[in-house]
């Protein structure tokens, strides 16, 4: 009888070193792809600033241009209809999240140059997608940290009307998406109960994550840029609180 407690015992304890030794390598590997890959973010890259025009005020009111839906590479699993109507969604998605943030500066107006005239005054924001990257869903929602990322990266330009309608004043891109968040296997620490309700958590909470969250964060960053640039303008400028804005990651 004892002898059979013993075996019990050992075998036991085996699986526990086995298990320690697994999340041992889980959180090295992890390290090191947080290493490379950073959190999720969005930055700004290629920005350029005109050199012969140079607004000398802040914008009173802003237009924006909806992105182009058929603008760039994206590399989603969809083709044919539903690969057209997530291009659209992903255009509106962006469109209206913007046009939540630019408020903070100034007030914003949809401008459609399909039936609408072009404005004379005001500042008009037109994008187009460089590459988006729906990425794995099942990779962020089991391992996290970079595998499975998601990737949004966009090309703007910004005109003072006041000035030109034909050249832009700033032209700069995004870049950016989910990288570094961990997921279910990513939120593993030591084998406890509630670490079994974090990696859960953590994991399918990760799953959510996408297209929206890029949305949201592109359009943040575009924000924080274009205001950096009135910053310039006008070193005393500051952006409206506007509560009705949920500011979200």
């Amino acid at each position: 009888m004892s002898s059979c407690r013993c075996a019990s015992v050992d075998t036991k304890r085996r699986r526990f070193f086995r298990t320690g030794h697994f999340l041992l390598r889980a959180g090295i590997v992890a390290l090191l792809i947080v290493s490379v890959t950073g959190c999720a973010s969005v930055r700004v890259t290629e920005n350029k600033p005109s050199k012969k025009l140079k607004p000398t005020a802040v914008p009173v009111e802003i237009f924006i241009e909806p992105f182009d839906p058929k603008s760039g590479v994206f590399d989603v699993n969809r083709t044919g209809a539903e690969l057209e109507k997530f291009r659209e969604d992903t255009a509106v998605l962006l469109h209206n999240k913007l046009g939540e943030r630019l408020k903070s500066i100034a007030p914003v107006w949809n401008w459609d140059k399909n039936i609408e005239p072009r404005p004379t005054h005001g500042w008009l924001i037109r994008g187009k997608f460089v590459r988006v990257n729906e990425g794995s869903r099942a990779l962020r929602t089991t391992l996290g940290f970079g595998l499975g990322a998601t990737k949004m990266e966009t090309k703007v330009r910004v005109y003072d009307l006041s000035l030109s309608n034909k050249e832009p004043v700033l032209v700069f891109e995004t870049t950016g998406g989910s990288n570094a968040e961990p997921g279910v296997i990513g939120s593993l620490g030591p084998p406890t109960l509630l670490t079994g309700v974090g990696m859960v958590a953590g994991g399918f909470g990760n799953a959510m994550h996408g297209i929206t969250e890029d949305s949201w964060r592109t359009a943040r960053e575009i924000r924080e840029h274009i205001f950096s640039y009135i910053k310039d303008i006008d070193p005393n400028f500051t952006l409206k609180e506007m509560k009705e804005v949920k500011e979200k990651p």
